[in-house]
C-alpha cells in the first residue's frame, strides 16, 4: 500500500484545533506601536555567508545495504576563514552512522564567511536538514511493517498503553527502514503520546514525522498536523516556533477560511511577546542530554533544576557563548545579538525551567 493511500484513512479527529491559552495569555495587554519621530542611523552592515562547498555525505555502507534511510538536523557555526565548527545533531532519525556521516562531511564544508562592516565575522545561527535516501528505492511502506503499524493504533485505541509502547520499541528495530516507514512510526508514537497526555513527546513526533516524509502527506493531512503542531508549540510555550509553523500554514493552506483562527492567534501571540508578562517553559532532557529552544526574548533565567546541568550553549546569529549553568541564573543578550537559540546539556533525566523575561523599558 502506498504512503499517501494510506494516510488518507488515517485521522487525527481526537485532535482539538481549538487555541490553546499560555502564560497568563489573558492577563496580557496589546502594546501599541508609536509612529515614528527620530532619526535613526545605521549601526552596522552585514552581509551572510555565502556556500563555496558543501560536499554531499557518503552513505554508510551498513545502511545501503540495509536498505535503511535516515535524516539528520546539523547546527553548526561558520568561522571568520569560512570553515564549519562546533557541529551540533539537533535533531535526526535516530541512526548514528547516519549522524556521524552528515558531521564529517559538514567539517569539510567551506564558506565565503559573513562580513560586518567589512571584516569576517562569526556567523553562529545555521541550520541544515540532510536526508539519506535510496535512489530509486520503493517509496511505499511493507506490508508486514504497515501492519505492525496498524496493530499499534488499535492497542493505543483500545487504552491497551502498555502493549502499544512495547510494539512501538519494538518496531524500532524494523530492519529495512525508508523515510516513509521512520514517518510512520512517528505518527504511532503521537498518537500514543496524544492518548497518555506527553505533550512533549507529541509535539517531537509529529515534527519528527513532518521532517522524514512531509512531501508524500496528502494535503489535508500536512495542513492538520501543522495545526495541531502550532497549538502544540503554543500549549508549550515555544512561541519562536508557533510562529515559524503559522508560516507554514500559511503555505499550505487552499484558502483563507483554513488561516484566519491562526491568523488572529498569531497576532496575539506577537502582542505577547512584547507584553509584561515571563514566558515560562518547561525543560526536560532526554536520551541525548540536551534540549534546545529559540527564544523571542533578551533575558532569560534557568531555575528550578532537579538534577544536573552542565553547560548553556547560546548561539545568535553574528555571536556564540558557553556558560557553566547554576540554579536560578539569569543571563541578558544584547539587543545587537539577532536569532538567538539555547542548548542545555547535562545528565539524562533532569528537569528545569527556562523563564524568559520581559524587556525592561526604558
Amino acid at each position: 500500500m502506498s504512503l499517501k493511500k494510506a494516510l488518507l484513512s488515517f485521522s487525527f479527529s481526537a485532535m482539538a484545533l481549538s487555541l490553546p491559552s499560555f502564560a497568563n495569555f489573558a492577563d496580557t495587554q496589546s502594546v501599541s506601536t508609536p509612529a515614528p519621530t527620530a532619526k535613526v542611523k545605521q549601526i552596522a552592515t552585514i552581509t551572510d555567508a555565502v556556500a563555496q562547498h558543501r560536499g554531499a555525505p557518503r552513505y554508510p555502507a551498513d545502511e545501503a545495504r540495509s536498505g535503511r534511510e535516515g535524516w539528520a538536523v546539523l547546527s553548526y557555526v561558520i568561522e571568520t576563514d569560512g570553515s564549519v565548527s562546533n557541529i551540533l545533531v539537533e535533531e535526526s532519525s535516530g541512526r548514528r552512522s547516519f549522524d556521524r556521516a552528515a558531521v564529517k562531511a559538514a567539517k569539510k564544508w567551506r564558506y565565503q564567511p559573513a562580513i560586518e562592516n567589512g571584516k569576517p565575522v562569526q556567523q553562529c545561527h545555521n541550520r541544515v536538514k540532510i536526508d539519506f535516501s535510496i535512489k530509486g528505492a520503493n517509496s511505499s511502506v511493507s506490508r508486514k511493517f504497515l501492519r505492525r503499524y496498524k496493530d499499534i493504533l488499535a492497542l493505543i485505541e483500545k487504552d491497551d498503553l502498555v502493549l502499544a509502547k512495547e510494539k512501538i520499541d519494538q518496531l524500532k528495530t524494523f530492519k529495512q527502514w525508508r523515510l516513509s516507514e521512520e514517518m510512520y512510526f512517528s505518527l504511532a508514537r503521537a498518537s500514543y503520546a496524544r492518548k497518555t497526555g506527553d505533550k512533549a513527546l507529541e509535539l517531537a513526533s509529529l515534527k519528527r514525522a513532518l521532517a522524514a516524509d512531509s512531501n508524500r502527506l496528502n494535503p489535508e493531512f500536512q495542513l492538520s498536523t501543522l495545526q495541531h503542531i502550532y497549538n502544540l508549540n503554543l500549549s508549550q510555550n515555544r512561541l519562536h516556533d508557533a510562529l515559524a509553523t503559522y508560516d507554514k500554514i500559511t503555505s499550505t493552506a487552499k484558502d483563507e477560511s483554513q488561516i484566519k483562527p491562526f491568523k488572529d492567534s498569531k497576532n496575539a501571540v506577537e502582542d505577547f511577546i512584547h507584553g509584561g508578562q515571563d514566558i515560562i517553559l518547561n525543560g526536560a532532557l532526554k536520551e541525548n542530554n540536551a534540549w534546545n529552544h529559540t527564544l523571542v526574548r533578551k533575558a532569560f533565567s534557568l531555575t528550578n533544576i532537579k538534577g544536573s546541568l552542565h553547560k548553556l550553549d547560546v548561539r545568535c546569529a553574528n555571536k556564540r557563548h558557553v556558560f557553566t549553568v547554576e540554579n536560578n541564573t539569569s543571563w541578558e543578550i544584547p539587543e545587537s545579538w539577532q536569532r538567538c537559540s539555547v542548548y542545555v546539556y547535562g545528565e539524562k533525566k533532569t528537569e528545569f525551567q527556562l523563564i524568559e523575561h520581559p524587556v525592561a523599558k526604558t
